[in-house]
């Protein structure tokens, strides 16, 4: 035989995949006919019909023995198997010989074998949820235009997104496809799709992925959740019947990494709007209480032998129409760590101390703090029922970077504790010894939806247009003053581009968004200025810190370098919310956590490592030659860093480099390598 056992699709087509390589059916020591070899008096042919024939091209003695080996190579969730994951196959071999050479055979011998495979697959199982990441908690009182085309009746329900969390087995090996069904229960399901912003298309929308990472490619947008032909993604391939071409589309089915085992499914679902209604008539406190709300959902794991499996999993959830709030906050962060600061730049220290001027970031294209703020009407927006539209009063935010402070005691500081508890503790930094070098901003403005009932929705879809934007102001003091002058401001054009320009025209930045903006020389203090009419918007400045060797600044690096080997710089940011105006509320940074709000400048620590590479290819086997290759690649490297300061390596790590050297390679015994195979 040359396959162990059916598939099913092509019975010869059970190949082992490894990565992108489809090997062969089956491997041996045998040359195909008509080539011969040197080292045996055998070859063979392909009956076509799933076996070989193996036949001495010339005569051998009475004695002689033949021996060689088969190897069948396979994936096994390629072999068709019953509703039990057994396949069972006999095997028939037979021996001719033809001892005078007339070709009748002379002596005739067969044998029997069976061969069996079981495989097993498990039941694909689920956790039902509501949405936990959007903005929203899941819970919309307003159709979103991200959808897709709002129903006519759009304006009569309100709507909650789920979802259908599932895991497949590690070590499946029956091919399956799975279907998500959404079950009786409250609403109606109107919209469903994957997850998955992993991949590139074709490939987004498909397969697996470890736990891990669904959260992070979650599209809380849920972009087309609801177009047309929605119902089709209910229905999905967990795994194939046969190799399907395609690095991505063959990874994603878990064969190169076992922990892509997770997937999720967006249910949107939409319930009447007289269900609050009702409530709200019984007495029901909507902003308080809320009402509950249920679905069910099966998933059916649906074999390739047959069998259906299904799991089912309800959840409840508290859907409450809450008073309009507004929200404002602020937030000061490392750039480049948000979720702990602290983060190093190397080499900063040494390099101040030693006179230069220093940029505090890692590279390039990085910053050292974002200042984010959030912003709302104060009041409540006036919306128009008939045409969807809002009226909000103009609101104001004036952001101001707060001062800088030497935080180097962060091991005796408390990094954990509020901003504000250490600051007795700090050395605020003068002016002269660090200033700001640009700023980069970035705001995202949203819309507002009210319901008919009340409560309103924020609109997924960014208004990029900044039509109800007003010029962002940017406003500096100069090192040595105490009071801001205006630098200049960014302007938006009816697409929504970012211009700016200083107010004396000699700095021009076009299509600003995000792009970082020179300031004057010596600017110590940094403030901006924006006015919104929007129901909601996030504003973003990323500033570059840089230190100057000042006597003073020298002065406490130097303590710092002696006596912890590093120094912490930090700073807060404040915001004051007015309307039409009239002052409003005030808040900072200071009640974060300290570290978060710093970064630290460390001496100069370069990095050596070196390392031996040795590994071979496969075996490529010469049945005509009856010799064995294997490529090996041997490799040495040595790797030398001054851990991005942004100083060239070369000229610091040249005289630790090796210039030359010699590679020894031990080989097997029995083995020999030609000179001319050999490469460098």
């Amino acid at each position: 035989p040359n396959y162990l056992f059916d598939s099913w699709t092509d019975k010869y087509a059970v190949n082992r995949i490894d990565g992108y390589t489809v090997k062969n059916t089956v491997s041996w020591q045998i040359p195909k006919a008509p080539a011969t070899s040197a080292v045996s008096d055998f070859n063979y042919v392909d009956n076509g019909d799933g076996t070989y024939t193996v036949t001495n091209f010339k005569e051998v003695a009475g004695g002689a023995k033949l021996h060689f080996e088969q190897a069948f190579q396979f994936r096994p969730s390629y072999i068709k198997v019953d509703s039990d994951g057994v396949q069972q196959r006999n095997l028939d071999f037979k021996l001719e010989i033809d001892t005078n050479g007339d070709g009748t055979p002379d002596v005739t011998t067969n044998r029997s074998l069976t061969a069996e495979i079981q495989n097993k697959t498990k039941p694909v199982s689920l956790n039902l949820k509501r949405d936990n990441l959007s903005k929203a908690d899941g819970v919309y009182m307003n159709w979103q235009s991200t959808w897709g085309p709002a129903p006519s009746d759009a304006k009569d329900y309100f709507y909650v997104v789920w979802y259908a969390d599932m895991k497949r087995g590690r070590t499946d090996t029956v091919p399956f496809d799975y279907e998500v069904v959404q079950d009786n229960s409250d609403g109606e399901l109107i919209g469903a799709t994957k997850r998955n912003n992993y991949y590139r298309p074709p490939y987004d929308k498909r397969g697996w992925l470890s736990a891990a990472s669904i959260d992070p490619n979650t599209d809380t947008s849920y972009p087309d959740i609801a177009a047309s032909g929605w119902q089709s993604r209910l229905n999905q391939t967990g795994m194939f019947k046969e190799y399907t071409s395609g690095g991505y589309l063959h990874t994603l089915q878990g064969w190169t990494y076992t922990d892509w085992d997770s997937d999720r499914m967006v249910m949107l679902k939409r319930y009447p709007m007289t269900m609050l209604e009702d409530a709200k008539n019984r007495g029901v406190d909507l902003s308080a209480t809320g009402i509950p709300v249920s679905n069910k959902v099966t998933v059916k794991t649906k074999l390739a032998s047959g069998k259906v499996m299904t799991e089912t999993d309800t959840a409840t959830a508290t859907v409450k129409v809450g008073n309009y709030t507004g929200a404002n906050n602020i937030w000061k962060y490392d750039y480049n760590n948000h979720s702990y600061g602290g983060s190093n730049m190397s080499g900063a220290l040494e390099f101040v101390l030693n006179g230069e001027n220093r940029e505090l970031r890692n590279r390039g294209q990085y910053k050292t703090f974002e200042t984010e703020v959030e912003g709302s009407p104060r009041t409540e927006p006036i919306y128009n029922n008939a045409t969807g539209e809002y009226t909000a009063k103009p609101y104001t935010a004036e952001i101001e970077e707060g001062p800088l402070y030497s935080s180097s005691k962060m091991n005796r500081l408390r990094g954990n504790y509020s901003f504000s508890s250490n600051i007795p503790d700090m050395t605020k930094l003068q002016d002269e010894d660090a200033t700001y070098k640009s700023v980069a901003i970035k705001l995202t403005s949203h819309d507002g939806m009210k319901s008919v009932i009340g409560g309103w929705t924020t609109d997924n879809n960014e208004d990029v247009t900044q039509s109800r934007s007003h010029p962002i102001e940017i406003w500096t003091r100069k090192s040595g003053e105490n009071s801001y002058t205006r630098y200049g401001k960014i302007t938006f054009d009816s697409t929504g581009k970012y211009t700016f320009t200083s107010d004396d025209g000699n700095t021009v930045v076009d299509d600003a968004k995000g792009k970082e903006i020179p300031l004057p020389a010596n600017t110590s203090g940094l403030k901006y200025k924006y006015t919104s009419e929007y129901y909601n918007y996030n504003f973003k400045a990323d500033t570059v810190v840089e230190v100057h060797p000042t006597e003073n600044m020298k002065s406490i690096l130097q303590a710092d370098k002696e006596q912890y080997g590093y120094s912490y710089i930090s700073s807060s940011a404040k915001v004051s919310y007015s309307e039409n105006g009239q002052a409003g509320m005030t808040t900072n940074t200071e009640g974060n956590p300290l570290k978060m709000q710093s970064v630290a400048m460390t001496a100069v620590t370069p990095s050596f490592a070196e390392n031996f590479v040795y590994y071979p290819q496969n075996i490529v086997d010469d049945p005509v030659k009856g010799v064995q290759s294997n490529r090996i690649t041997a490799r040495y490297y040595q790797i030398s860093s001054l851990n991005n300061s942004g100083l060239p390596d070369r000229d610091y790590l040249n005289k630790y480099v090796y210039k030359k050297g010699t590679i020894y390679t031990l080989l097997p015994l029995g083995t020999s390598v030609q000179k001319s195979s050999v490469q460098m």
